[in-house]
């Protein structure tokens, strides 16, 4: 009886030791949490935007407001979780991810495209994966190799211009140029501390001031051209020969929506606080992810729908994705190879029992 006292001490000592350390990271990811599922959200309204950005003052804005931190943010946060990278976590990446990468990808071909060459040339919101996929690679090369976090990032910097100045053509082949030109904030997210994070909240009042002026400048210079220095996925080169500007003229833009764009999305991380339900649905990112750009791509068939049906469709979409979350259905979505084999053998298993 004493040596199961004592394995039951043991036992209860290893649970408070695991509560003791996992019990910050729970409190500070609580609000990253809530962030992934309130930026999925707004990837979702931006692209079910799309159809009346340029023909609507009030979605225009807004829809340049939105990218001009949705995906920084997203992106930052996803180097903050991948700051001790290693060669295990990268293939654990994609092997959680390949499976999305492919249905999203399948579903932008087969309802919109018709061209198997986005497999590899994404053409829509499922770039992000492929993109992920070559941040962590290339922080881990560079982490190896250069070491210091400082050189790590002044090289992720020196990238973009050098990016947009020579990739000239198939700059959307493997995500090449949206992979350059979000890299930073990648790297910024790798070397977010506690500490840094709790400087950045105790200047939270003039961040939100600092906020709020860049938004009503973005807001009040929102153009297509705007819009496609936010999207980061055309070279300097590209952007001269389509607007009239010099590369010049291209770059110095570039540097502001850079600014602007690190500005806003540092600030937001002085929010301290969001809704508990928008945390539990956060964890689950990838599950709506996955099912905006499936009911976009499907939406996409639909032109010329009214803009309330338009919202309503996106509300839905997200309706859906938090039912197949309390449903504990959301692997069918993600992982649908894997769950359809686990099914499968797990049924063959049964019948063969049952005949014996």
């Amino acid at each position: 009886s004493n040596s199961k006292s004592n394995l039951r001490q043991k036992s209860l000592d290893d649970f408070i030791d695991l509560q003791i350390q996992i019990m910050p990271t729970q409190q500070r990811n609580e609000v990253f949490d809530g962030f992934k599922f309130l930026l999925i959200a707004l990837v979702a309204v931006g692209h079910f935007s799309e159809s009346y950005r340029y023909s609507h003052t009030v979605v225009l804005g807004g829809y340049s407001v939105v990218y001009l931190f949705h995906m920084p943010l997203f992106i930052l946060l996803s180097g903050y979780f991948s700051k001790h990278i290693s060669l295990a976590k990268i293939g654990r990446t994609f092997v959680h991810t390949w499976q999305a990468y492919l249905l999203m990808a399948l579903a932008a071909i087969l309802l919109i495209t018709h061209d198997w060459g986005n497999l590899y040339e994404p053409k829509s919101s499922y770039w992000y994966l492929m993109s992920l996929m070559e941040w962590k690679i290339m922080y881990f090369l560079l982490k190896k190799t250069v070491g210091k976090d400082g050189l790590i990032l002044g090289f992720s910097f020196a990238l973009v211009p050098v990016g947009m100045l020579l990739i000239n053509r198939d700059v959307e082949v493997l995500s090449v140029m949206r992979t350059i030109c979000f890299f930073p904030f990648f790297v910024i997210g790798t070397m977010l501390s506690d500490v840094g994070l709790q400087k950045i909240r105790s200047h939270c009042l003039v961040l939100s001031v600092l906020t709020l002026l860049v938004f009503i400048v973005v807001y009040c210079l929102s153009s297509r051209y705007v819009h496609e220095l936010l999207w980061h996925r055309r070279s300097a080169f590209q952007l001269s020969q389509e607007f009239g500007y010099t590369i010049g003229h291209v770059f110095w833009n570039t540097a502001l929506i850079y600014i602007a764009s690190l500005l806003v999305t540092i600030s937001l991380l002085s929010v301290s606080k969001l809704p508990h339900w928008m945390s539990k649905y956060g964890r689950y990112s990838l599950t709506f992810y996955v099912l905006q750009e499936i009911s976009w791509d499907i939406n996409k068939n639909f032109l010329g729908l009214p803009m309330p049906v338009q919202y309503a469709w996106c509300f839905l979409t997200l309706l859906l994705g938090i039912f197949l979350v309390e449903k504990n259905w959301q692997d069918w979505l993600v992982r649908p190879l894997t769950i359809g084999y686990s099914q499968f053998s797990h049924f063959c298993t049964v019948c063969l029992k049952s005949k014996r």
